[in-house]
């Protein structure tokens, strides 16, 4: 169910002069603007209104990254408090396309009930994820990916927003520091964006080696999001290398189907049943059965002894695209 749709009040810079950041050349961008005096007024009403509510380590962080840039800003007319605040404002409040003042409202949770979904020309759309009682609380996630542990989501939350969590989740995850999940954390990050640069095979290899240190993810409270961030990876590079004649098919088309499944079983302890992200899985899962059933002789069979038969799969893929294309439908 939609909840609602906004146009952004300010998009995000997308191109800018120099070495500059991205905070400085939308802080630009809305200096430029003919109407510069209302938005900058409306953007008053974003939290922190004043410089003495923004979290200590958030503004530290923007007054030493964009001093150097603070004479040109001033220039303009506004003074240099009234600009940091405006930086921690959209710092704090930002979507992924832009600033939108009443999607800015709602409140963080680790488990919420919304979604929130950009879209082409600067507009996004807040979804109901699951069935919402009424007079309940709606809930937005600050945080990428939902899949953290609870003591990294509390640390983001914490040097980004100035809070403390206390969601439902949170309350019932202890927040304890294992220097060998944090260390696994620090890593996938790092995976993800060699992935997103284009080295699939190497993003594949090393999500690997950290799948082979799962005991350590066994140990934090909540290791399907942990277990699942490393499948997706796999998942995303296998996908990528499908096809490629640098690796061997049957060994990636294997992978892609395994981490598919996995991902999709471990969404059932953080995700409600018709939640959007589990339609890309079903989906994953159908194209894996297919790419398996291609390959020669019994392999599918071979490699995942809970499937007894080819029409079973052929159950299992059909019954995943029905799956896929409900949830699809609900948004």
């Amino acid at each position: 169910t939609r909840v609602m749709w906004e146009q952004s009040i300010v998009p995000w810079a997308t191109k800018w002069e120099g070495d500059a950041p991205i905070l400085v050349a939308t802080v630009r961008l809305i200096l430029g603007e003919s109407k510069c005096s209302e938005i900058w007024e409306a953007l008053r009403t974003l939290h922190p209104v004043t410089l003495d509510d923004c979290p200590p380590a958030l503004l530290e962080q923007i007054t030493q990254d964009h001093r150097q840039w603070m004479p040109e800003l001033e220039a303009s007319g506004y003074p240099e408090s009234d600009i940091l605040r405006l930086m921690a404002a959209l710092q704090s409040n930002g979507l992924g396309n832009g600033i939108f003042l009443h999607i800015a409202i709602f409140n963080h949770s680790c488990e919420p009930n919304l979604s929130v979904f950009a879209h082409p020309g600067g507009a996004c759309e807040v979804v109901a994820n699951r069935p919402i009682a009424e007079g309940e609380q709606l809930f937005i996630s600050y945080l990428k990916p939902i899949e953290q542990t609870a003591h990294s989501r509390q640390k983001n939350l914490m040097r980004q927003f100035g809070f403390q969590c206390q969601c439902s989740v949170c309350g019932t995850n202890a927040a304890a520091v294992d220097s060998e999940i944090e260390e696994l954390e620090t890593l996938l990050p790092e995976l993800e964006s060699v992935l997103l640069e284009g080295y699939a095979e190497k993003a594949f290899r090393e999500a690997l080696n950290l799948l082979s240190r799962a005991k350590a993810l066994a140990r934090n409270p909540e290791p399907h999001r942990l277990l699942a961030r490393v499948h997706k990876v796999i998942g995303d590079s296998c996908e990528q290398l499908l096809g490629s004649r640098s690796v061997e098919q049957r060994e990636v088309t294997v992978w892609f189907l395994r981490s598919s499944r996995e991902v999709l079983r471990l969404q059932q302890f953080y995700l409600f049943s018709f939640h959007h992200e589990r339609a890309r899985s079903l989906l994953d899962v159908s194209e894996g059965i297919k790419a398996v059933r291609a390959l020669q002789g019994g392999i599918l069979l071979e490699e995942f002894p809970d499937i007894e038969s080819v029409p079973m799969a052929a159950v299992l893929e059909s019954n995943c695209v029905r799956q896929h294309t409900m949830i699809k439908q609900l948004y």
